[in-house]
């Protein structure tokens, strides 16, 4: 048996607005990351092996998508006709 979403679906899909909290502190992170990266020149990814480790390149492709997700309207902001 699925569990409820927090849309009250029992389809066991994630809600845009879930979706759109983990985008946010995604956000957050790696906006602080290249504030460490730019005052002290040392980047979080380090604490994970570095940038060629998989679980750097997960969180870094993350981040990333997290921005892209970011930069879609949302149908309050959109401009109305």
């Amino acid at each position: 048996m699925k569990k409820p979403s927090l849309n009250g679906r029992w389809d066991g899909t994630i809600s845009q607005n879930r979706m759109k909290k983990a985008a946010h502190w995604l956000l957050i992170i790696g906006g602080l990351n290249w504030l460490l990266v730019g005052l002290l020149g040392w980047d979080i990814g380090e604490l994970f092996g570095g940038q060629s480790s998989v679980i750097s390149r997960v969180i870094y492709i993350l981040v990333g998508l997290s921005a892209l997700l970011a930069l879609k309207p949302t149908s309050s902001s959109a401009p109305k006709m």
